[in-house]
């Protein structure tokens, strides 16, 4: 006789897509990245513990990050930028590759350095899909490879950019990030990718932050 298991979560749901809705295809011309020593803790997505299919892949809650600390933002060619999960392993140890291709503009100094910097480092990636909804790289159990290329270009009409590659194992696909993102640019929403305050200069006798009317 089969022991019936009694301790899984069925999450199944209709998965049905609207005709006339769009499907865009890649991300916004920028990620940001921080190292993975300036996060106190990294949130998770619900899991199991979920109520629908889509909670179970989204984290709610937020970063909490080293004092002082901030994402770091990097802007990337425009559209050429993408990620490319795909599952791993054998039947019952299954995993997800994540992987994402991030060419930046050019191989001047600051590319080369940062290329240089991460290939060696361990840092944590949020990487925005088209419509906003931040995707993270990286998590308490796995770290993120980085590898680099550069392409100097042969023409005029050629490119020139340093490429970043990053791959990292997951439970899942890449988790969707719906907390802040504190940037030196303000604090994004990771579920729209719009920012929700602006950082305002010190004044004497403290740093205050404003916020936006969006």
């Amino acid at each position: 006789m089969t022991k019936a298991c009694t301790d899984q979560v069925d999450l199944y749901d209709d998965v049905r897509y609207c005709r006339g809705k769009k499907a865009t295809p890649g991300v916004r011309p920028y990620f940001f990245q921080i190292p993975r020593r300036d996060v106190i803790s990294i949130p998770v997505p619900a899991g199991n513990a979920a109520t629908t299919l889509a909670a179970s892949i989204t984290i709610t809650d937020n970063f909490v990050l080293v004092a002082d600390k901030k994402w770091h933002r990097i802007d990337l060619v425009p559209d050429k930028g993408k990620f490319t999960p795909e599952s791993q392993g054998e039947t019952y140890s299954k995993t997800s590759k994540n992987s994402a291709s991030l060419p930046l503009p050019g191989t001047e100094e600051e590319a080369s350095a940062l290329a240089s910097q991460l290939m060696n480092d361990d840092s944590l990636f949020l990487i925005p899909q088209r419509n906003g909804k931040f995707r993270l790289f990286g998590d308490d159990e796995f770290t993120v490879d980085v590898a680099y290329s550069q392409d100097s270009g042969d023409a005029v009409t050629g490119t020139n950019t340093t490429t970043l590659n990053i791959s990292v194992p997951c439970e899942t696909a890449p988790p969707f990030y719906a907390g802040e993102i504190v940037a030196t640019d303000g604090t994004f929403s990771g579920a729209t990718g719009k920012l929700i305050t602006t950082p305002v200069p010190p004044t004497t006798g403290g740093t205050t932050g404003g916020t936006t009317g969006a």
